[in-house]
């Protein structure tokens, strides 16, 4: 039955979000290359977390605010509220992703028939996203 309301609702996506930016909080070093990729809803994930990380870039492990607080901020859309809680602008508690980064995202699930109820910052589809 996940399966099925996965597929139908998009049920899970947000976690499956957060648990990938959890995962490149904890492993991600300066000057690493992020390559993120997925198939079908896995695809409308990659570019979810694309949005996310071109929008907030990435904690640094041991950030005073958790994963949750942040992502939960971000799919609400208010900026202001996202930077509040800890200063994280000038904290020096977000990994340095330079304007080289480049993202290339292939167009994908555009028709998930649920997408306008989403709130998630994702954009337009595009060839490339550039960072800065």
């Amino acid at each position: 039955m996940n399966g099925f309301l996965g597929g139908v609702f998009g049920k899970g996506l947000d976690e499956n979000i957060r648990l990938a930016y959890e995962w490149l909080v904890e492993n991600y070093n300066d000057g690493d290359e992020i390559f993120i990729f997925g198939f079908s809803r896995g695809a409308y994930t990659a570019r979810s977390l694309a949005g996310l990380i071109a929008k907030l870039r990435v904690l640094k492990p041991g950030s005073p605010i958790r994963i949750t607080q942040l992502y939960d901020r971000y799919k609400r859309g208010n900026e202001e509220k996202i930077w509040r809680l800890a200063e994280l602008e000038s904290s020096g508690n977000l990994q340095n992703i330079t304007t080289e980064e480049e993202w290339l995202l292939e167009d994908v699930v555009n028709s998930w028939p649920f997408r306008r109820w989403s709130r998630l910052q994702l954009g337009q589809p595009c060839a490339e996203i550039r960072l800065g």
